[in-house]
């Protein structure tokens, strides 16, 4: 008879338990509190990468409210109060969504249970399910940031009586008394929804930590807008305060900002300069400006130094190459105006042929003599070009040299079978030969006018 007495009101206390009332349902908005005692506002949770946290703030009240996203040094927060306000409002949010739902089907479960229970003879199997229904209760609050803990706390210590009975009806002599399932509760308290002076001061403090100039413009201009736009429902007093405060950091960030735009852009410039005349030197003196000014500057921003210096050093390490390239030219450069004299004939040869082998190209010619002119022109060439032996560096240039007298002697001798024959396919041959012929001859006087001059940064 008390065996049933006692299921009948653990069911009861099961199925009429009160549901707990969240205390804040507005658990969208996240706190971070930091090491100094303020605290920000995150829309949302804040995530942790690296040695930075990013979080959503918001600007505004109401509908009319927008977010930015913002990155704070992680050494400016208070991570364990953060942690458990954290916890605290992911509890709030939990009670406010599934939690009563979720709640109902532990009732289910347990009540199945239950009556399993009830219903089973075997003093073992009852003791079995009772022992896992207790288990499930413990990891269901537990695991659900101590949801409903007292109400799961009655339910437990029932249980743990039933158990206990079980044991001593089946003749156990030693008991686990532990009858208490024990789950801490947040124990940081959840603030209000801040009003709309906390949410400007939350973007001044956020402004103050981001070590992001453009984060830090933008949420100081979005504060002084929101002075501006709700001036007349804010103290008069503090808004003024507060405005010129936000107005003069905001002046001194686009001054900041101008000093190193000029800096970057005219110490690129330099670089460039010096880059060109392949001045290693310059360069060198260049980066060492950069970092002076930026010590002057306060090293205010580092990003921009770097990614300064990353572009600074692409051109010293274009003028290191340019000189070297520039001195192995210097060396050179007497072999390769050998070579140039050597190629006189042959060239002057084959320019003096350049009229007559476009002739062959369009199909306009020369008459019999001209081409005779033009065979013999291209034959004294070819004579003068095998006596010249190009330096190893102008290999390349000789072979396209090379290829445009040979593909001249082949236009010439095609047009001459085509004019025998009176083919208009064999003159179309000699055309296509006529025409690689300039070609590569236009390409090979312009690679030796290239490796003639000074070495040029590309």
């Amino acid at each position: 008879m008390r065996r049933s007495v006692l299921w009948t009101g653990f069911a009861l206390l099961v199925w009429t338990t009160t549901p707990a009332i969240a205390e804040n349902a507005e658990v969208a908005l996240h706190r971070i509190f930091l090491a100094d005692g303020d605290n920000v506002v995150s829309y949302g949770e804040y995530a942790r990468v690296g040695d930075r946290v990013i979080f959503s703030i918001p600007l505004g009240v109401g509908s009319g409210a927008t977010t930015q996203l913002v990155s704070i040094p992680a050494a400016a927060v208070d991570w364990p109060r953060t942690e458990r306000y954290t916890e605290s409002a992911r509890a709030a949010r939990y009670a406010a969504t599934r939690a009563e739902s979720d709640f109902n089907e532990l009732s289910t479960e347990i009540a199945l249970a239950l009556n399993q229970i009830a219903n089973v003879p075997d003093a073992e199997q009852k003791l079995q399910i009772a022992e896992q229904a207790r288990e499930t209760l413990v990891t269901w609050t537990r695991d659900r940031y101590g949801y409903r803990a007292d109400d799961i706390h009655q339910i437990v210590t029932l249980l743990d009586a039933a158990i206990s009975g079980i044991r001593a009806s089946s003749g156990a002599r030693r008991f686990d008394l532990s009858l208490v399932a024990t789950t801490d509760r947040p124990r940081e308290p959840l603030l209000p929804r801040p009003g709309l002076q906390e949410v400007i001061v939350h973007a001044l403090t956020a402004a103050r930590l981001t070590p992001v100039p453009v984060e830090r413009l933008s949420l100081l201009q979005s504060a002084v807008g929101l002075l501006d736009e709700w001036a007349a429902s804010l103290p008069r007093p503090w808004v003024a305060t507060t405005r010129a405060r936000a107005a003069s950091e905001i002046a001194a960030e686009l001054a900041v900002e101008r000093a190193y735009t000029d800096l970057s852009r005219s110490m690129f410039g330099k670089a460039s300069t010096f880059a060109t005349r392949a001045d290693v030197r310059g360069v060198e003196e260049v980066v060492h400006t950069v970092l002076r000014r930026d010590e002057e500057l306060g090293r205010t921003r580092p990003d921009r130094i770097s990614a300064l210096l990353l572009a600074i050093d692409a051109k010293l390490t274009a003028a290191r190459r340019l000189r070297l390239e520039r001195d192995r030219w210097v060396l050179r450069v007497k072999a390769y105006r050998v070579y140039e004299r050597a190629l006189h004939t042959p060239i002057d040869q084959f320019k003096r042929s350049t009229t007559l082998l476009d002739d062959i190209r369009v199909l306009a010619g020369p008459d019999h003599g001209g081409l005779s002119d033009l065979d013999e022109n291209i034959h004294r060439a070819l004579q003068a070009f095998r006596r010249v032996t190009p330096p190893v560096e102008l290999q390349s240039v000789h072979s396209v040299l090379a290829g445009a007298l040979r593909l001249a002697d082949n236009a010439v001798r095609i047009r001459r079978e085509a004019v025998a024959a009176g083919s208009l396919r064999a003159a179309w041959k000699a055309a296509s030969a006529a025409a690689g012929s300039l070609m590569l001859f236009t390409y090979a006087r312009a690679d030796l006018e290239r490796v003639l001059r000074p070495p040029e940064l590309r």
